[in-house]
């Protein structure tokens, strides 16, 4: 079951024929059944009409014999009563015994019958029929001559007629019988005329019967029919003995199915009743309900297994239509979207057809062509060129919105960042992206440049500022500020180059308080003095020079701020130059000095 279970979870051919088979058998099954009972009722139909026909057939036998014989049998009864009525006419004869029984003989004429048998032995030879004079004893009638054999080979005189039967019935009425009876445990048709003497009493009877051997036929017919497989044909005569039967059953157990007579149980058989009323005959057609079943439940199985075969069958041509038309394409489009999910999206599935597949296989087409589109104009963004306008499908395309929306917020991105390079080449720096314009990462990037140009603008405004400082003569002012990197290099510089020209001034400042303390000596010695202030003009003169060199140095510094670095390098040379001045200019006045001090 968990293999089915797995199959069923991998397969889709499964999961459509599942259903599909479900519903084939639930209405194989109905339909089976709906079939049964209908096959059901017609079998039981058709067994009323086999067994209505069979009856048909036996009473059409037994009424075609019945005419038959009769006429052969009045023909018989005329010439059996000529014989006896050509010798005279009827009448009560004397006591005679006969068997045992002692009755009164019949004459015809003056001959008396008792024990005689000329008369009857001509229906005998003449047909073979059999024949018999009753006399009568009371309401009872006696054989006083007959050519009826007992089964000893004695023929039947003094044996009585049947005093329960039609016949004597009849007799008694002063009425004519023609019919079946039971002679000896044999069945015969027989015909029974009353004997009236002149006063029209009854005297005796005439009798002629032919054994029925005509049916013989007809009883090994029925002997060899069945109905179904245990069904049967019975035909009971008059007394309810059963004469005729299928011998496909046990005599024992027509026994037991006629055990309570001839009702038999609805339950257990499918039966009619027919009655031939000529003879009181009853035709018994029966047909066994357990039959009936086993061969509904036989063709119940045998159209399941057709129709399981049919399934079957159905199945297999459902699998291949169904792998052909539908699975074989779902695998195409399950690559396909497996190539969709790893970003493959060149390529392009062949259309075969117009039905749902068909137009799913256009849809993975047309999601295809939609991600190569996005994927070119993506690859495009990623090169730098913004020039591109994607389709938007509908109002529920988000990604090719999000796509033009982003190419749009790059341009202007790249738009602020074009502006701001613009000013900062054309030395606008205190001009800023506007941060407004923008949302999220993006915002983030102008506020980041921003920021940067603050950071970059801070220290270079500050440098400027003491440069600025320096230019007018304070050599007192310091950058203070915390700076890191290169920031810091520069800020070190220019604090640097504000000392040494700070400390180069003070010297100089000392040197010229030192020349004033000795002006007078320097009037007294004017040679040696005009010689030495010669030499300290030129000295001087150099001096000044310095001090021009480095303060067009510190122009140029503040001129060049953008390259900050490289100005704080070549300022310290100039320091390192402007030191080298001053040291040059105190030992000049040192120089002077000694030259007042020798010439004093």
């Amino acid at each position: 079951m968990l293999k089915l279970a797995q199959i069923y979870n991998k397969r889709i051919d499964f999961k459509i024929l599942s259903p599909i088979i479900g519903i084939l058998l639930v209405g194989i099954a109905l339909l089976v059944f709906f079939i049964g009972s209908q096959l059901e009722d017609e079998i039981h139909k058709n067994i009323d009409e086999v067994i209505a026909q069979n009856n048909s057939k036996i009473v059409t036998a037994f009424s075609f014999t019945n005419n038959l014989m009769l006429e052969h049998l009045k023909t018989s009864m005329n010439v059996l009563k000529n014989e006896y009525l050509k010798q005279g006419e009827p009448s009560v004869g004397s006591s005679v015994q006969v068997g045992n029984e002692i009755v009164n003989d019949i004459n015809f004429g003056n001959t008396p019958q008792a024990l005689k048998f000329n008369s009857v032995d001509v229906i005998k030879n003449y047909n073979g029929g059999t024949a018999t004079l009753f006399t009568r004893k009371g309401n009872s009638f006696y054989r006083i001559s007959t050519n009826v054999i007992k089964d000893d080979g004695n023929r039947a005189i003094g044996t009585q007629l049947d005093p329960n039967g039609k016949a004597i019935k009849e007799i008694l009425n002063n009425q004519s019988f023609y019919g079946i009876v039971d002679i000896l445990g044999q069945l015969y048709l027989t015909g029974y005329e009353p004997i009236y003497d002149n006063n029209r009493n009854v005297i005796g009877i005439w009798y002629v019967g032919f054994k029925l051997t005509l049916l013989d036929e007809l009883k090994k017919t029925i002997a060899e029919t069945r109905i179904l497989e245990n069904g049967f044909i019975a035909v009971f005569d008059m007394n309810d003995k059963m004469i005729f039967n299928s011998n496909h059953i046990a005599d024992e157990k027509y026994k037991e199915i006629f055990a309570n007579g001839l009702e038999l149980s609805h339950e257990v058989w499918d039966h009619s009743v027919t009655e031939y009323k000529d003879w009181n005959f009853k035709i018994i057609a029966a047909a066994s309900m357990s039959d009936i079943d086993d061969y509904v439940d036989g063709f119940k199985f045998m159209m399941l297994g057709i129709a399981l075969v049919v399934v079957i069958g159905l199945t297999g041509i459902i699998i291949y239509t169904i792998n052909k038309t539908v699975v074989r394409k779902l695998k195409i489009l399950t690559s396909a979207a497996n190539q969709l999910a790893l970003g493959d999206s060149d390529f392009k599935i062949d259309v075969t057809s117009e039905d749902e597949i068909a137009v799913l296989e256009n849809s993975f087409n047309t999601i295809a062509e939609s991600y190569l589109d996005k994927s070119s104009a993506a690859q495009k963004i990623a090169e730098g060129n913004f020039d591109v306008d994607i389709e938007v499908k509908s109002e529920k395309d988000k990604l090719s919105q999000s796509m033009n929306k982003m190419i749009s917020t790059i341009k202007e991105l790249v738009h602020e960042v074009k502006v701001l390079n613009t000013a900062a080449i054309e030395g606008n720096l205190s001009l800023r992206g506007t941060e407004d314009l923008f949302k999220g990462e993006y915002k983030e990037i102008i506020r980041g440049m921003n920021t940067t140009l603050d950071s970059l603008l801070t220290p270079i405004n500050e440098a400027v500022n003491a440069l600025e400082f320096l230019s007018k003569g304070d050599l007192t002012v310091r950058i203070n500020s915390d700076f890191r990197g290169d920031h810091q290099k520069i800020k070190n510089s220019i604090n640097q180059v504000s000392t040494s020209l700070h400390e180069a001034m003070v010297g100089v400042t000392e040197a010229s308080n030192a020349t004033a303390s000795a002006s007078s000596e320097i009037s007294s010695s004017a040679e040696e003095m005009a010689a030495g202030a010669h030499e300290q003009s030129s000295q001087t003169t150099e001096i000044a020079r310095g001090i021009e060199q480095m303060t067009k140095t510190i122009i140029e510094t503040a001129n060049n701020v953008t390259r900050v670095s490289d100005s704080a390098k070549k300022s310290g040379k100039i320091a390192q130059h402007g030191g080298k001045v001053v040291n040059d200019t105190i030992i000049g006045m040192n120089k002077i000095a000694d030259v007042v001090i020798h010439a004093s």
